[in-house]
């Protein structure tokens, strides 16, 4: 259980984010780290849990590519091995970057197996956003008083924003500020009612 922090609006004063990044303390309370890219600023709280050293800290910052995931990637060291992918540290999270710039996103998101909440800018400028298919870990976005996306583990952590909402289990882009999901990611509530579909719907409720 870590928490993450990103705003895509160079115009939050500093002593904000600080105060909203507090409020993520107690989901990692062992260290905190904040990288501020061009406009965009990322800030992580972290309990160290599988890798207890100093290199499993996020951000990860990976040639074009910085990103940090609250969440357990089951599948990590077997997707390290098929990519080729040698970690700098023990973190079951690090193989994410290396794994998103060897393959498209929707490749990506289904070569997972694991709960995930995570966010990555690339060297454009344009984010990845993924949230695990059931929505075990946590993930909220709303906007900043200039339209502006911000995410954040919990809601408390945007009071920022309006429009908070639930980032929904599943993938997006953003591009130029705007965001699109993509289609083949989204959970099955939006397919129609099917049994499988309430199920799901329990599901993501209970987290």
């Amino acid at each position: 259980m870590c928490g993450i922090l990103a705003i895509l609006d160079s115009k939050v004063e500093h002593k904000t984010m600080l105060r909203n990044l507090e409020r993520l303390q107690d989901r990692g309370p062992d260290m905190t780290k904040i990288t501020k890219m061009e406009d965009d600023t990322l800030a992580f709280t972290r309990i160290k849990i599988i890798d207890l050293s100093n290199e499993g800290m996020q951000p990860f910052q990976k040639p074009g590519l910085i990103y940090m995931c609250n969440g357990e990637i089951y599948n990590h060291q077997e997707l390290e091995t098929r990519y080729r992918i040698v970690p700098e540290s023990k973190s079951d999270c690090e193989v994410l970057g290396p794994l998103l710039s060897k393959l498209t996103p929707l490749q990506f998101y289904r070569a997972l197996d694991g709960v995930f909440a995570f966010v990555a800018r690339q060297s454009a400028g344009e984010w990845i956003v993924a949230r695990d298919p059931i929505g075990v870990r946590p993930l909220l976005f709303g906007y900043t008083e200039n339209r502006k996306l911000a995410f954040a583990s919990l809601a408390a952590a945007l009071d920022f924003c309006v429009d908070i909402k639930q980032f929904p289990p599943g993938l997006a882009q953003v591009r130029k500020g705007k965001m699109y999901y993509l289609p083949h990611t989204l959970p099955l509530r939006h397919l129609g009612p099917s049994p499988a579909n309430m199920i799901q719907e329990v599901l993501i409720g209970a987290v």
